[in-house]
């Protein structure tokens, strides 16, 4: 896991400063485009923290020189201005266009997991934040629990953007190859392991 979100952070940092330093100044994409990435690297620190605790910041691609960790409370906050950041650049669209992509509510949906267990990483509560957070998902009208009906329809291969109740989805192609340094097995995990269980 260590690996996984360090790779991820090294790879957006590079893509940060690719398209950062070449992309035109007037294309309308870039603020978006930007921010998506700077959302992505923060759902992987978020990660990375959650499960390790102090871990290295690192936003510099090219520098290769050993980072220390920092204490897990400079890495939530260092998270939560990241998020803060990048949210005014962020889409408030919910549909196809955005399916896979991080949007403004994946970011307030972050936050609000961060806030909750804000008293846990930082030592100080944020519980009004994470009410705010959330009803600013909420309040968008834009997401909805499944109805039992439909419910294990988000766990079929053919799921998507039609579910309401997804505020961010990583969608998978099973008739893809395997990611260099993976199994390929996340591919089929969402559907085929539970079709592969057997009744005892």
């Amino acid at each position: 896991a260590w690996n996984w979100f360090s790779n991820i952070v090294g790879t957006t940092n590079q893509a940060l400063a690719i398209l950062g330093e070449n992309m035109p100044e007037n294309n309308a994409t870039k603020p978006q485009m930007l921010a998506e990435l700077r959302m992505v690297r923060a759902i992987a620190y978020f990660m990375w923290m959650d499960l390790f605790g102090n871990i290295p910041i690192i936003t510099t691609y090219g520098d290769f020189t050993p980072k220390p960790n920092s204490p897990r409370a400079e890495v939530f906050a260092f998270i939560e201005k990241e998020i803060k950041e990048a949210l005014p650049s962020l889409s408030t669209t919910v549909d196809v266009t955005t399916y896979g992509k991080p949007t403004a509510f994946a970011a307030q949906a972050l936050l609000a997991k961060m806030y909750l267990n804000a008293e846990y990483y930082t030592g100080t509560a944020k519980y009004n934040e994470c009410i705010a957070a959330c009803d600013a998902v909420i309040g968008s009208g834009k997401f909805a629990i499944e109805p039992r009906a439909s419910y294990l329809q988000m766990f079929y291969p053919n799921n998507g953007p039609a579910m309401k109740e997804f505020i961010f989805a990583i969608p998978y192609d099973p008739a893809m190859a395997s990611l260099p340094g993976t199994n390929g097995f996340q591919y089929h995990a969402r559907y085929d392991v539970l079709r592969s269980q057997t009744k005892r």
